[in-house]
């Protein structure tokens, strides 16, 4: 990969970092609380899933949320929390990005849409992160992936023209065959 190459995908990357950041900053919730979000605060284990969050028993709200999850899947402000939660964590960008979602599925016109956004972007980059911890490592492997695919093509490209000669081989022996059997007296 040439030097160019390798410094504009590092300008890409740093530009979208910082993008992310200045929208992250920039985004707010807004002076309106969302009325579901509010009436959900109230379901029940939610208060005791923040009670281990406050405590910095990060495992125990997690389990708590999960429960709340397992019994209801459409708790929309559970699903918000925990995208939080394992975000904060670091150890499952993955898996928040599913609730950060799940959370603008059920809620799609709240007011928390940019901010939620900015978090989907920034755990994104930070998922691509633990991926490849560094660019040169990212590089290689997609020379990697491109020399493979192009393989694969090659072959798929070979396997399809032995398909075709091989059925053209299989129609002339069916022909051979039904004139044998016109000419084998009964």
């Amino acid at each position: 990969m040439s030097d160019s190459f390798i410094m504009k995908v590092t300008r890409i990357a740093m530009a979208t970092v910082v993008l992310v950041l200045l929208v992250a900053m920039g985004s707010g919730c807004g002076e309106k609380v969302g009325v579901s979000d509010e009436s959900e605060r109230d379901y029940p284990g939610m208060k005791k899933a923040r009670e281990f969050e406050n405590a910095n028993d990060l495992d125990g709200a997690r389990k708590a949320y999960e429960g709340i999850l397992d019994r209801d899947p459409l708790i929309a402000r559970a699903h918000l929390a925990l995208a939080f939660l394992l975000e904060k964590t670091g150890k499952n960008y993955a898996e928040a990005i599913y609730h950060f979602r799940r959370y603008l599925t059920l809620r799609p016109d709240t007011e928390k849409k940019m901010m939620i956004e900015s978090h989907i972007r920034t755990a994104t980059l930070c998922f691509v992160g633990t991926v490849f911890p560094n660019q040169a490592a990212m590089l290689s492997r997609m020379a990697e992936v491109e020399k493979e695919n192009k393989a694969l093509k090659i072959r798929v490209a070979n396997l399809e023209s032995q398909t075709v000669q091989l059925r053209v081989a299989l129609a002339a022996a069916r022909a051979k065959n039904a004139v044998k059997k016109e000419k084998t007296p009964p």
